[in-house]
């Protein structure tokens, strides 16, 4: 079976591989154009440092910090989880253990609480956001804010912001060249 890379892929690929290397962490960018390609083509993420029951946890956290609603994408959307599964296995390597940790917490939160329930993911929408907000000023929860923002908005080849989706909430169009805005400030330059 041969597989057609289109002229587009061609030159994404190809820039995301002439950044890797003037970025200086070549083996790092790879994994996560790997990760983002095969999410791309609807192949299932393989994680690097999540279980796949953590991965579904630490979703759904994220997916309440920046929720979607009827007009726009949120974390989910982002694949916020890939980019936060490659960066706790790369340069956020120091903050596992105790993301780790603090997801251990609040499942045991979730286990001694009256719902049933074992794990984060499983509880209700709304069972959710009144757990995240008994520790929003937990460590935990700061780590996993902070992680999620920059998930969403950073460059899709670190993993999250799956095609641009962090950029269309923001209403950025990314270009590699932008055009100055010419005006009377420069009208003699000009003519």
């Amino acid at each position: 079976m041969t597989h057609e890379t289109s002229r587009r892929d061609f030159l994404a690929l190809g820039g995301g591989a002439a950044a890797a290397v003037w970025l200086g962490d070549p083996q790092s960018i790879r994994r996560a154009l790997d990760a983002a390609r095969l999410v791309a083509q609807g192949d299932p993420v393989l994680y690097e440092v999540l279980t796949p029951e953590q991965a579904e946890d630490l979703e759904a956290v994220s997916a309440q910090i920046i929720p979607s609603d009827s007009d726009l994408p949120g974390a989910r959307e982002a694949r916020v989880i890939v980019f936060l599964d490659r960066a706790l296995n790369s340069h956020a390597s120091g903050q596992r253990e105790s993301l780790l940790e603090g997801l251990a917490e609040l499942n045991t939160q979730v286990a001694e609480g009256a719902t049933g329930a074992t794990r984060f993911s499983a509880l209700t929408n709304d069972q959710q956001v009144k757990l995240l907000q008994e520790v929003e000023g937990t460590p935990f929860f700061g780590q996993m804010q902070f992680l999620t923002v920059v998930g969403t908005f950073a460059h899709p080849n670190w993993g999250g912001n799956f095609e641009g989706t962090g950029y269309r909430i923001l209403g950025f169009e990314p270009r590699f060249l932008w055009q100055p805005p010419f005006g009377d400030y420069d009208v003699e330059a000009n003519r």
